[in-house]
């Protein structure tokens, strides 16, 4: 049987598996009998293999969790700078340094059409920093060859590179059927294709079938061969790919499976994705930023935003999370915690 490990990267704090009989550690919420030292937020117990969480209470604060130890709530630095060419700003101080022409009727401005550069972070939008040259040059068009890399083609495609720029074109992200031919697969990932999922076949990279968890969610697993996917028959019979069993941050130190793209909440999320790279609003970002939360909140509504952040951290943190409680959340997962509750704010 063809095993082809299929993984995605998390975001998320969370501590290495070592004791329990699964082989993880657990999570729990502070007990009530529990007594901790001013500002501690988290109590580790090594006698229980178990951290013993209690959030920061205050705006101001914030706890940065610790492995093996204690951990003590902190003021966090104030940082600014953060907005990239393209992105909107209220001073100059709140655009970064590649903004070079600083904050212009309310948008960070970079280096224009023609202007010299080092790199597509400090090209306007619609533009990108032509290695040859080191001018900020246009976007390639869909359809149109002479790309060697998703970022000189315009925000809402990709490159399907071959090898030489000559015979790469630019492709719309998500608009390749399954079992189209593309250029590169790596590690089973194309956003060219429809399942954002590709794998080889003679030789050659083909997209997949949307295929999904061949049980029902969650899938409780002990080790990687357990976490497989349905088939796609055009690669074989004994196709499947192989996800990650992951230990979650709960109480039991239990470990669930990643998701494949054809699951229910992968394809909330491909289906959010799809919306953004069919916006106007995508246009705005520079040419590096188009898939960065912070330029999509610039931009997008808050509500398509505040869906998209939630999908998306809930498809690729989804074996981390399963049956997590909050106070764990806000310490280990907070960026998944306060998607979750502004998604939460426009279902009620």
């Amino acid at each position: 049987m063809q095993r082809l490990v299929f993984v995605f990267a998390v975001l998320v704090t969370f501590v290495n598996a070592k004791l329990s009989a699964t082989g993880c550690e657990m999570f729990n919420c502070k007990l009530s009998t529990q007594k901790f030292n001013n500002n501690t937020c988290v109590y580790w117990s090594q006698k229980a293999d178990s951290y013993y969480v209690q959030p920061c209470t205050g705006s101001a604060s914030f706890c940065p969790p610790n492995h093996d130890s204690n951990s003590t709530c902190i003021v966090p630095q104030n940082f600014t700078g953060q907005a990239w060419p393209g992105e909107k700003c209220n001073a100059t101080v709140t655009c970064n340094g590649y903004a070079t022409k600083g904050c212009v009727n309310g948008i960070c401005k970079g280096a224009g059409n023609g202007d010299s550069c080092q790199d597509s972070n400090s090209c306007n939008p619609g533009l990108f920093c032509d290695g040859s040259t080191h001018f900020c040059s246009p976007q390639i068009q869909i359809g149109q060859i002479g790309c060697s890399s998703d970022f000189m083609c315009v925000n809402g495609a990709g490159c399907d590179f071959t090898g030489n720029p000559a015979t790469s074109k630019c492709v719309a992200y998500l608009s390749l059927a399954p079992h189209t031919a593309v250029a590169q697969c790596q590690v089973n990932q194309n956003r060219l294709c429809s399942s954002l999922t590709c794998a080889q076949l003679g030789g050659k990279n083909y997209c997949t079938n949307p295929v999904k968890s061949y049980a029902f969610l969650p899938m409780v697993c002990d080790d990687n061969s357990e976490c497989t996917s349905t088939t796609d028959s055009f690669f074989g019979n004994n196709f499947d790919l192989t996800s990650s069993c992951d230990c979650a941050l709960n109480p039991n130190g239990n470990k669930y499976c990643a998701l494949f793209p054809g699951d229910q909440p992968a394809q909330q999320f491909i289906s959010q994705l799809s919306l953004w790279y069919q916006s106007t609003e995508m246009n705005n970002c520079n040419t590096l930023r188009r898939h960065s939360d912070g330029c999509m909140m610039s931009w997008w509504d808050a509500k398509n935003t505040a869906y998209y952040n939630y999908y998306n951290l809930n498809y690729r943190m989804y074996s981390f999370v399963q049956n997590m409680p909050d106070c764990v959340a806000q310490v280990y997962a907070p960026e998944y915690y306060y998607a979750k509750q502004q998604y939460q704010q426009y279902q009620n």
